[in-house]
């Protein structure tokens, strides 16, 4: 949502929470940008990253499968 041009409303919403809430970002990919906003926003951050930063996971395979409209639905 924040690079999608909705970033005063998060920050709008995160104004109105209750401190002692829980905050959580998920992200397969996360841009300096939305890094630095996060470590301004989040109190004690927790990172889990899974295999190596900036690469792609070899464990993962992406296939792309191109589908005409009419059969969009069956397939």
């Amino acid at each position: 949502m924040l690079k999608m041009g909705f970033q005063q409303q998060v920050l709008d919403i995160l104004e109105n929470i209750p401190n002692d809430c829980q905050t959580i970002l998920v992200s397969a990919t996360i841009p300096t940008s939305i890094e630095q906003l996060a470590s301004q926003l989040l109190h004690n951050p927790v990172r889990i990253i899974t295999g190596e930063k900036n690469l792609p996971c070899a464990n993962v395979r992406q296939i792309i499968l191109w589908v005409e409209d009419p059969a969009k639905k069956k397939k």
